[in-house]
């Protein structure tokens, strides 16, 4: 019984923060099985990803001695490996797939699918360590989090799938840009001090690129307006 309370408590802020990007998908919504896949794998490579984390990092993070060992395990340790780990997921699983990944916001949708798939995990994680309370900080905070880091590498990537652009160097710079999103947030939540308050606005921040991102998502699909069906 207290498993499933659990796995519920750890795995219901993913579920809603999903549900309310779906609603955001107008023109052409993605089958709720690949998305449901795309978060599974998302939970599975958050299993590497950790042992990977460990090898790098076999401290503890509440015992950060230095800055350069926050910065170290910010950048290197949290951010690359879980946004490399986000991306092989919807690089080698969905994007693949000939008939759906076809309109710009598909990057959005699952690269969100694969970060809070990605998140649950760490949720269930945290909650057996720290106690059910946990959640009402990395529910709100961290699982969004990991949605908006990813929409900087899976917008540029469905751009390029659909030929929207042709450079793989913007793919690139968009990874990069989620890693640093990423290391950022971290190192300012490892400082412990009054620069962590400074986390707030960057969040907020994000959020609104990734609103904007979105909408522009929308704006330029090839489905707007009903006259071509979606094949997928």
């Amino acid at each position: 019984m207290i498993i499933l309370a659990i796995i519920l408590v750890a795995f219901a802020p993913a579920v809603f923060w999903l549900w309310l990007i779906l609603r955001g998908d107008r023109y052409a919504p993605e089958p709720k099985r690949l998305i449901i896949r795309t978060f599974f794998l998302g939970l599975a490579i958050a299993i590497p990803v950790a042992l990977i984390e460990t090898a790098l990092y076999p401290g503890s993070i509440q015992n950060i001695s230095s800055l350069n060992s926050a910065l170290y395990l910010a950048f290197v340790v949290a951010g690359t490996t879980e946004e490399i780990g986000k991306f092989l997921v919807v690089r080698l699983s969905i994007y693949n797939n000939p008939r759906c990944f076809e309109e710009p916001s598909d990057g959005l949708v699952y690269s969100a699918a694969a970060a809070l798939g990605l998140a649950s995990l760490e949720n269930v994680v945290y909650v057996l360590a720290f106690g059910f309370e946990v959640i009402l900080i990395r529910g709100l905070f961290s699982n969004l989090s990991h949605v908006l880091f990813s929409a900087f590498w899976g917008y540029p990537l469905a751009l390029y799938k659909i030929g929207k652009v042709k450079s793989i160097p913007l793919v690139i710079s968009g990874l990069i840009t989620a890693i640093i999103a990423h290391g950022v947030f971290d190192l300012l939540l490892f400082t412990g001090s009054i620069y962590t308050w400074l986390v707030i606005p960057f969040f907020l921040l994000m959020v609104a690129i990734f609103i904007l991102l979105f909408r522009h998502a929308n704006r330029i699909s090839p489905y707007r307006g009903g006259n071509i069906k979606p094949s997928c």
